[in-house]
């Protein structure tokens, strides 16, 4: 016999094991693919796709699995490679479960112990491949790595196409290795993350803690703008009854009157163009260094000194340069630095000397035409008498800005001068200040404009809120609430103008992706880009929590089955515990099957072979609409027959219920059962043959979608106590979904 501690161990291991099961089912189910391929798939072929999934964990399984933590992670394995990763893993000693095989990708489960192990495995199994047959991979590296940005999508996109990819980390990003069969494949998926990748920044994603309603911000006479902090200080200069906020986060917005829209507006046009105004030019630095063209300017040299010609002398002066004071590069140019505060020496041809010149006279004679000017650009002098200068250039109007390297205030005469702006004059101001050298700084002493501008605080949630307002009050709502409060997520798509408002929730959200448009692929993409959203209130989306329910019932042998229900069907769970054996079986079954397709399987898969738990089992999966309710017929005195079962039969009438085997009609039960004579009793025994022909004719003649929608119509008109005893204990489980 097993000990009471044992078996409690043992039934926490199971809950925990379950709970594990069942979040592994939904990851399966969330990267359904239903691409174009699928709908063009004939119905023979479709038959031939299981309706029920199987599966068992055992107690050897689930021990290495629960001892080796909670977290699990998923690899997506190319199924060609799991014999190699197999042999390699157990060389390793790594642990994993493979849960599925379907299509040409295995998803493997693997506790976050032997993660890195797993990833080493499969790497090992990947490379012995390319070493056995270099031929049958693809390798995607160097220009074709994936960014850590978009390896998610990327991941979503081949699981959405099941094209098997192994993803190994790399510098810079990701790499993929796929199947020389699926290569094709896997380029026109790379385009289509392209395109995604376009398509999301059409659309804006926000995750936040909504505390007031929208229609009270829309009435509000102020409105509030998100701002670079050069941007809040421009409005602020040009509309002073703006005030200038910042988060708690250093985030900076703007807040105004509703009645300065028009003129902030046109003050944010005003900035971008002075910002476009500013961009258009480049400037540059020439500073005292002289390039010499060995070429065409050097007449020799010995092992200390180089003998060149000074150019815009017509060949009569030349100078001598030290070697240890010049640089020579692609041993084409020499070049060097004039001190102007020395004087330097003039030779003629012959090296004979001449006479003497100031360094800043002798760099005069350097002072060449700028790089950018060619013979059409508009060139404007200012205090440039020497080499070094600034040159400002305007590439679009070919116009170039030549002033000598002065203070600060007059240069920035010079710019205005020009025609530039006030605003581009100091951002350009800033450029050259960061391009000069410390000597040069000295000269111009810069110093930033000093704006004495103080900022009022504002919490970042507020502002997350008045910016979804600003985003959306034009918007049509295509699902949820504007006014309900609590952790909300907003997607709003600018093509279309429409939004969507839900709660902070995954399958919420995706319900609501549904309705405005978006496939499956676009949806998980978007969920995905929710998820790695960041708001500073500390809203996040939500996964909802699964669990197992139990089945309100007397019999032992159904009171071992637990239940869990969503849009794609049933994940039936069975605990077994046994003297000599603990085990998990499980069925995922899909939403279009049938009660004799899961009459069959409990038969087959969970050995189910007591004809009245079978029933009771059905029966009870039928309570809790689970699958359709059992086609009936109502006899003249108003009995209901139906056939839950091959083998039994649910009579009921008014608060009585009566299941029984079909076989085995007993006369005491039934008038026991329903406070009839027992003449009676034998009168409705006797009509139980015609109802259940009458039954089974009405079945035949009516569509399984019909019969569904008869259950829902029936049901909606129950109005059911939930049942407190169906309360199970929670177990926490972390799935690291990757």
């Amino acid at each position: 016999m097993i000990g009471e501690d044992a078996v409690n161990s043992t039934t926490a291991m199971l809950e925990k094991l379950m709970q594990i099961i069942l979040e592994i089912i939904r990851m399966q189910r969330d990267s359904q693919r239903y691409n174009s391929r699928e709908a063009a798939k004939s119905s023979k072929e479709n038959a031939k796709q299981p309706k029920i999934k199987f599966g068992e964990m055992k107690k050897t399984e689930y021990k290495k699995m629960l001892n080796a933590g909670d977290k699990m992670h998923r690899i997506e394995v190319d199924k060609n490679q799991l014999e190699g990763l197999n042999k390699i893993a157990k060389e390793i000693g790594a642990k994993y479960w493979v849960m599925s095989t379907e299509g040409n990708t295995a998803s493997v489960i693997v506790p976050e112990k032997f993660f890195v192990q797993m990833q080493g495995a499969l790497e090992e199994a990947t490379k012995l491949q390319l070493t056995k047959s270099p031929q049958s991979l693809a390798v995607h590296n160097g220009a074709e790595i994936i960014s850590a940005e978009d390896i998610d999508m990327a991941k979503a996109v081949l699981s959405y196409h099941d094209i098997p990819a192994a993803t190994f980390k790399t510098d810079g990003g990701y790499m993929n290795i796929v199947s020389s069969d699926f290569d094709g494949q896997y380029k026109a998926a790379m385009q289509e993350i392209s395109r995604l990748k376009d398509e999301l920044k059409n659309i804006d994603i926000t995750v936040f803690e909504q505390t007031m309603p929208f229609e009270y911000i829309n009435k509000l006479d102020t409105k509030i703008i998100e701002a670079t902090q050069e941007m809040a200080q421009y409005i602020k200069l040009n509309v002073p009854e703006a005030e200038l906020l910042r988060t708690e986060s250093g985030e900076i917005a703007v807040k105004y009157p509703a009645a300065s829209e028009a003129q902030i507006q046109n003050c944010i046009t005003n900035y971008s163009n002075d910002i476009a105004a500013a961009q258009d030019y480049q400037a540059v630095i020439i500073d005292n260094t002289i390039n010499i063209n060995r070429d065409k300017l050097l007449i020799s040299e010995n092992t200390s000194e180089y003998f060149t010609r000074v150019p815009n002398t017509a060949g009569q002066d030349y100078i001598k340069i030290a070697k240890d004071d010049s640089t020579l590069t692609d041993g084409k140019t020499i070049s060097a630095k004039i001190d102007y505060d020395k004087t330097y020496q003039i030779f003629d041809k012959d090296g004979n000397l001449k006479s003497e010149l100031p360094g800043r006279d002798l760099a005069a004679k350097y002072n060449t035409k700028s790089r950018s000017a060619n013979k059409k650009t508009d060139i404007r002098r200012y205090n440039n008498d020497s080499l070094d200068r600034i040159e400002v250039y305007n590439a679009k109007e070919n116009k170039l800005v030549r002033i000598g390297i002065e203070n600060v205030d007059v240069v920035r005469k010079n710019l205005l001068d020009c025609g530039i702006s006030p605003f581009a004059a100091e951002k350009l101001l800033a450029d050259i200040d960061n391009s000069l050298s410390d000597d040069y700084k000295a000269v111009f002493k810069y110093n930033p404009p000093s704006i004495q501008n103080s900022f009022s605080e504002i919490k970042s949630d507020m502002l997350e809120q008045y910016k979804v307002a600003e985003k959306i009050s034009s918007a049509q709502l295509v699902d949820g609430f504007n006014d309900t409060l609590g952790k909300k997520c907003c997607v709003f798509d600018k093509r279309t103008n429409e939004y969507i408002l839900v709660p902070a929730q995954e399958n919420r959200l995706k319900a609501a992706l549904a309705q405005m448009g978006y496939d499956v692929l676009q949806t998980n993409v978007i969920v995905s880009e929710a998820q790695k959203s960041y708001s500073p209130s500390g809203a996040t989306l939500e996964r909802e929590d699964i669990h197992a329910q139990s089945f309100e019932t007397g019999n032992a042998e159904v009171s071992a089955y637990k239940f869990c229900n969503d849009e794609h069907g049933i994940i039936l769970i069975k605990q077994e515990i046994t003297d000599t054996d603990v085990s998990i079986k499980y069925a995922d079954i899909n939403k279009d099957t049938t009660r004799p397709e899961i009459e069959k399987a409990l038969k087959s898969e969970f050995h189910m072979q007591d004809a009245a738990s079978i029933a009771e089992l059905l029966n009870c999966m039928e309570k809790e609409q689970l699958i359709s309710k059992a086609v009936s017929t109502i006899t003249k005195d108003g009995f209901e027959i139906s056939q839950v079962s091959s083998d039994y039969l649910k009579i009921s009438k008014d608060s009585s219920t009566l299941m029984l085997d079909k076989n085995k009609v007993d006369i005491k039960q039934l008038s026991n059962a329903f406070g009839i004579t027992e003449k009676q009793a034998e009168k409705l025994s006797n009509s139980l043959s015609k109802s259940l022909k009458a039954a089974d004719r009405k079945e035949k003649s009516q569509t399984l979608n019909e019969l569904k929608k008869a259950a829902k119509t029936a049901y909606e008109n129950i109005n059911a106590e939930k049942k407190n005893n169906a309360a199970e204990k929670n177990v926490s489980v972390e799935i690291d979904r990757r």
